[in-house]
């Protein structure tokens, strides 16, 4: 048994370890991970100096040794633009199959990227309600006749925890792809098929063709071309118009209208607005059997610098269901940075996002296994 003085001495060591966590975490001494922080010049030229991360900037899953970037610092993951691209003779079904492309994780070498969002739901009386989620992402360049390999991590509101949707990303544009759900409620796995896809990704208004939309499903045919003058144009006043205008105003366009081959779908056809010149997408309209408005969406890609567009980086979607008032804002997760945001949004800075992305998780974040058995 220790006497009152040995008591006393253990006493005082925890009081002094607690005082120097605590100091510790004051003075920014809090554990840190390898990072690269962009520095973006005058002409619009990118260099990267060595800047630690913080460990609350980390998401689930990575190695001790993992590397973050703050911003790209190559195309290993960030879509490379060519601007102004030749899109002349394309019909429109090439210019939805470019989407696919460019959002398909096609560049190598990129081994994997894993990232976290955040999804505020706001309801038609404006109240709202806040979901995060992780993603990992791993390509295969057509091992196992797949393009990449997706896990869907919802990490909160608690009554949500450990929602996953999995999705494997077939090459052949014929072949469906694969995609499950896990509800940890239920317990159980759930394929979900092609019939589906206008389903609600997550519980937004966003569907999950909207998500991951593949060309195959779709009759693709021109339904008009034009300058968008966003001060007059109807698109303006769409949820996330405002946020968009510098990315959409001005820009040469062309209409496709889109008509689902599957006639089960709630739809008749949705109209896509494509950039003639960067061939990126940029709003969507969905309506209903009765030929009604149904959906809208602005979910434009945008330049990861402001000074420097040869990189897109994934920005800030915004969906609104018109006919029941409820909408979503999907984005990068915004995280406080001693009194900066990151990423900052009123400018178009993507840079300050912490992005990982060849770390070399295990493959078990995309397999059923971790649906059923991940962290809760």
């Amino acid at each position: 048994m220790w006497g009152l003085s040995e008591k006393l001495v253990m006493k005082g060591l925890f009081i002094s370890l607690a005082g120097l966590i605590c100091l510790t975490a004051q003075l920014g001494l809090a554990k840190m991970y390898k990072g690269l922080k962009p520095v973006i010049h005058e002409d619009g030229t990118v260099t990267f100096e060595d800047k630690p991360i913080p460990e609350a900037y980390r998401t689930v899953g990575l190695p001790d040794d993992a590397v973050g970037v703050w911003g790209f610092k190559d195309e290993r993951w960030a879509i490379e633009r060519p601007s102004p691209i030749n899109t002349s003779g394309w019909t429109a079904l090439d210019y939805m199959k470019y989407q696919e492309r460019a959002l398909g994780f096609l560049i190598k070498p990129c081994k994997d990227y894993t990232g976290d969002f955040q999804i505020d739901l706001v309801d038609k009386r404006g109240r709202k309600r806040t979901k995060k989620l992780y993603q990992f992402k791993k390509p295969y360049y057509g091992k196992e006749g797949l393009m990449y390999k997706s896990m869907s991590y919802f990490y909160y509101p608690p009554d949500i925890k450990g929602t996953c949707i999995l999705l494997y990303k077939s090459m052949k544009a014929s072949e469906p792809d694969n995609q499950w759900l896990y509800l940890p409620a239920l317990r159980k796995i759930r394929r979900i098929s092609a019939g589906q896809k206008m389903d609600s990704f997550g519980g937004t208004d966003v569907t999950n063709d909207m998500m991951v939309r593949k060309a195959y499903y779709w009759n693709y045919e021109f339904a008009g071309e034009e300058t968008i003058d966003m001060n007059t144009h109807r698109i303006k006043d769409a949820y996330g118009g405002k946020a968009h205008f510098n990315l959409i105003n001005g820009r040469k366009c062309v209409w496709i209208k889109g008509t689902p081959k599957d006639k089960s779908w709630p739809i008749s056809y949705s109209l896509f607005l494509v950039d003639k010149e960067r061939g990126n997408f940029l709003y969507e309209e969905d309506y209903d059997k009765g030929g009604k408005l149904l959906r809208t969406l602005h979910a434009c890609l945008a330049p990861l610098y402001p000074k420097n567009e040869k990189y897109l980086t994934f920005g800030d979607w915004y969906c609104e269901n018109v006919q029941s008032k409820s909408k979503t804002f999907m984005y990068l997760r915004v995280y406080d940075d001693e009194g900066n945001k990151a990423p900052d949004y009123a400018n178009r800075d993507f840079s300050n996002y912490v992005y990982w992305f060849d770390t070399g998780w295990d493959e078990y974040y995309v397999s059923k296994r971790f649906m059923q058995k991940g962290t809760r």
